[in-house]
C-alpha cells in the first residue's frame, strides 16, 4: 500500500511537471517551427536557425506579454553581431521611431560618429526602411577596438522591425556585404 501511494505521488509529480512545462511554453513569445526555426506568436515573424552565414544565438522578450522581442545572430567567419527586434509602433511614425533609435545609439556610445544616413529596402519583399551607419570605439570579442554599427528600422502594420548589426571596422568591407545579405534575406510574414 505504501509503495502504491509512493508510485502515485511520483506519477502525480511527473504529470504536474509536464503540465507546468507545457504552460511555460504557452507563455513564451515564441513557438518552435521546422528546421530549428522559431516564430514570434504575435507577429508571425519566423526566425530561422540560420540566415546565410548568421547563426541564431538567443531570443528575448522585453514585456510580460511578448509584444516586444528580439532575436540575436552571430556571423561566422566574418565577425558580426546582429539583433533583430520586433515591437509595437505605439502610434509613432517610421521617421519618429528612427530618430528615437538613432538617439539611443548615440547615448549608448558617446562620441559615435554618424557615417551615413538614408533610405534602403529590407526583406525579399524590398520593404522601405531607414538606415544609419555609425563608427565608435567599443569592446567586441573581448578587445577594445574601432567598430561600425548599422541601424535599420522598417515598419509592417502596427509593428516596427529593427536591425542592428555591429562589427569591427577592420572587417567593414566583408561585414557590410554580409549585413546587407541578412537584411535582404530575413523573410517577413505574408
Amino acid at each position: 500500500m505504501r509503495r502504491l501511494k509512493f508510485v502515485s505521488l511520483i506519477v502525480g509529480i511527473v504529470i504536474l511537471s509536464a503540465a507546468g512545462q507545457a504552460a511555460m511554453k504557452g507563455d513564451s513569445a515564441f513557438v518552435e517551427g521546422p528546421n530549428g526555426s522559431i516564430m514570434h506568436r504575435e507577429s508571425g515573424f519566423v526566425f530561422p536557425a540560420h540566415i546565410g552565414n548568421f547563426h541564431r544565438r538567443s531570443e528575448d522578450k522585453f514585456d510580460a506579454m511578448g509584444h516586444d522581442v528580439s532575436v540575436s545572430y552571430f556571423c561566422s567567419p566574418t565577425p558580426i553581431v546582429a539583433t533583430l527586434y520586433v515591437y509595437p509602433t505605439g502610434g509613432l511614425s517610421l521617421d519618429q521611431e528612427f530618430q528615437r533609435r538613432q538617439s539611443e545609439v548615440e547615448q549608448a556610445h558617446p562620441g559615435a560618429k554618424l557615417m551615413s544616413r538614408g533610405a534602403t529596402t529590407v526583406s525579399p519583399k524590398r520593404v522601405r526602411a531607414l538606415t544609419a551607419e555609425y563608427q565608435f570605439s567599443g569592446n567586441f570579442g573581448g578587445s577594445d577596438q574601432a567598430l561600425h554599427s548599422v541601424l535599420i528600422v522598417a515598419q509592417r502594420g502596427p509593428r516596427f522591425i529593427e536591425y542592428r548589426m555591429t562589427f569591427p571596422s577592420s572587417e567593414r568591407t566583408a561585414a557590410a556585404a554580409q549585413a546587407a545579405k541578412l537584411s535582404q534575406q530575413f523573410a517577413w510574414p505574408k
